[in-house]
């Protein structure tokens, strides 16, 4: 506190000061300090006006280039605190054409851009900073930041190999022991006067802990795109090394349940089940609440273990807060309680999915089970008139693996083998182009089972 006000009692002699002198380059030390004290009191709108004052007053001199650089980059600064994004782009390329040489100013257009979802762009800035940095006197961290950031720019257009590739380099300035990033430097990629420098602030970030929330992020983003490639294996690797360096209940989540992400893909679903038990120790918001209370449940579905699916999705009820929540947690309560052979339970809860559906293809998978469901009660004529509404509401959309492999059911229990071989056959290819192997195998047994039987 004491700080914050003797800053403002700071700022006030300085527009005292202001109203006194005529002195062109006075004025703009004053603007510029002000705009400082300001940018550091976090009240970014005023820093940025004084930073653009102080433009106003800049004389023609050897220091003018470098007073315009400092002016527009602290007034980029003070918009992108403001998440005025337009202005600081305008004023980061200024910046930029001062002093074309420093990698400062490219570095964070790569980040605006990466913030914007222009990754194309986020990658041109991040690799010219890149190349900027190699001629400049520059930390360890900022090599990490901006090879980190080019490699998650990189996964967000699915190029996954180029995103290896710089979490690769990346991991070479974080390293505990300076092996990967000796052998970095003698690859002649950064110029041997950088080489102390970099060095001691790698020391230097050691000691303070800024490695270990660096290695938490590059590892967990590893994952993350070895995950998207369908690199399972790699990706627990690398997130058994992000539990290692988790600092937040938040960094201890997200590693968990993407682990249980990943044997889950795998079919490994006891293993799921206890990472996504652990993940759910550090729960933070209610949108976490409900994804983890959901995934438990959907594991125990799968395990065969329905009372306790059921279990977890009424504990996530009350964490329904969009429209597809309530649409998937209803929904697999209605397939447990079928399982169980709770045939008008689970026809409740069917119907309270049509509360939630939002096309025409959410409405096919509730309607074969209510079909599913007046079948074991022996009711067949329902039977029939459900599954006629969701052939027709099928006509209309886009079916997938699921939806076909219930049409083809239902129509095997009809007894119309025709049909049922025609939904289970696209069933099935479908399943095969997303490599869904369990979806696959099940429509492939009942096409199987149909046609011994048609012999």
């Amino acid at each position: 506190m004491n700080n914050f006000n003797s800053q403002l009692q700071k700022r006030k002699e300085l527009e005292k000061q202001l109203k006194q002198t005529k002195d062109i380059d006075k004025i703009f030390e004053i603007y510029y300090s002000i705009g400082q004290i300001s940018y550091g009191l976090r009240d970014y709108q005023e820093a940025y006006d004084n930073f653009m004052l102080s433009l106003k007053y800049i004389t023609d001199d050897e220091k003018a280039s470098q007073k315009r650089y400092l002016a527009h980059y602290w007034g980029a600064f003070s918009m992108y605190n403001l998440r005025d994004y337009k202005v600081a782009i305008d004023n980061f390329k200024l910046a930029q054409l001062e002093k074309d040489d420093i990698f400062n100013a490219t570095y964070w257009l790569g980040e605006i851009s990466y913030d914007m979802e222009n990754y194309q762009e986020a990658i041109t800035y991040f690799s010219q900073s890149i190349e900027k940095m190699k001629n400049n006197t520059t930390s360890q961290e900022k090599f990490f930041l901006a090879h980190f950031y080019l490699g998650k720019s990189y996964h967000e257009v699915w190029k996954y190999k180029e995103t290896l590739e710089q979490y690769e380099i990346a991991d070479s300035f974080v390293e505990d022991d300076e092996e990967n990033l000796l052998s970095y430097m003698n690859d002649g990629v950064i110029s041997d006067e950088n080489r102390e420098k970099i060095l001691r602030n790698l020391k230097l970030a050691q000691e303070n802990g800024q490695e270990n929330s660096n290695q938490y992020s590059l590892n967990y983003d590893w994952a993350l795109t070895c995950y998207d490639d369908y690199d399972n294996e790699t990706a627990l690797r690398k997130l058994d090394i992000a539990k290692e360096y988790a600092e937040s209940y938040r960094d201890f989540y997200l590693a968990f349940r993407l682990a249980g992400e990943c044997y889950e893909d795998d079919g490994d679903y006891e293993k799921a089940l206890v990472e996504y038990l652990n993940s759910l120790n550090y729960l933070s918001t209610q949108d976490d609440m409900h994804s983890n209370l959901y995934d438990l449940a959907e594991i125990y579905y799968k395990l065969g273990d329905y009372t306790n699916s059921i279990l977890y999705l009424e504990r996530a009820i009350p964490y329904v807060n969009k429209d597809y929540k309530g649409y998937l947690t209803n929904r697999l309560i209605g397939y447990c309680y079928y399982e169980l052979e709770d045939y008008k339970k689970s026809m409740e809860y069917l119907n309270i999915v049509f509360n939630y559906c939002n096309t025409d293809h959410d409405k096919i998978s509730p309607n074969l089970y209510l079909a599913k469901c007046y079948y074991q009660l022996g009711e067949v004529e329902k039977t029939a008139e459900y599954f006629e509404i969701a052939e027709k509401l099928a006509s209309n959309s886009k079916c997938n693996s699921e939806s076909d492999y219930l049409l083809g059911e239902v129509a095997y229990l009809l007894k119309d083998k025709e049909k049922a071989l025609k939904h289970l056959k696209l069933s099935s290819e479908y399943a095969n182009q997303i490599d869904d192997e369990e979806a696959e195998e099940l429509a492939n047994n009942l096409i199987e089972k149909i046609n011994s039987e048609m012999k």
